[in-house]
């Protein structure tokens, strides 16, 4: 089965360099960049749809037409907790403290109200193992953060995470290849990463 990955299209917040809220919109420049991901998709048009539920996803998954989109928190980006509508600078000038704890060990030390990365990878890995075992093609609408997880999940090593930078608007595909008595996962790979 493959699994396609896109990142939503290009926010304000994200034009910013902004840790984006939940609501974030797309930017009026995330619709020529979209424009040209459509013909891409052509291929997997009978590909199952999910998407995250934050706004941004699902107006990328609906402006590129996809249909019958089912969302799932699993797909939410990672929670930045107050560090959300800030800059990375910003928020180390408003929490000191709790900026340095966060970077210096963010697999297990969440920001305050957030989660750490290894809980982000977890519930990533859970909604993808879960998807796999469907033996389904998907496409899936999400966010940076997530799409990095799902990239170090298909290498079976979460410190890989770092090791990506998926763009706006791109597509990251994963093939997944299940036992013969489909009961677990045989093996996982990147296909593809960032293209068009």
């Amino acid at each position: 089965m493959k699994i396609v990955l896109i990142r939503h299209g290009i926010t304000v917040t994200n034009k910013k360099k902004i840790f984006s809220f939940d609501d974030s919109l797309l930017a009026e420049e995330a619709y020529p960049m979209l424009d040209e991901l459509k013909p891409r998709l052509k291929e997997f048009a009978s590909f199952k749809v999910y998407s995250s539920p934050f706004k941004r996803a699902l107006q990328t998954a609906e402006y590129l037409g996809l249909k019958n989109i089912q969302t799932d928190k699993r797909l939410q980006e990672y929670n930045f907790g107050i560090f959300k509508g800030f800059t990375f600078e910003e928020a180390q000038a408003k929490y000191p403290i709790e900026a340095k704890n966060w970077i210096e060990n963010n697999d297990t030390i969440a920001p305050p109200d957030g989660e750490t990365s290894f809980d982000h990878f977890k519930r990533t890995a859970e909604f993808l193992e879960e998807t796999a075992l469907k033996d389904e093609d998907i496409i899936i609408v999400t966010h940076y953060g997530t799409i990095t997880m799902a990239l170090a999940w298909a290498l079976d090593n979460f410190s890989l995470r770092n090791k990506f930078a998926p763009k706006n608007s791109a597509i990251s595909i994963l093939e997944v290849f299940l036992s013969d008595n489909k009961n677990e996962i045989a093996y996982k790979g990147i296909e593809t990463v960032n293209a068009f």
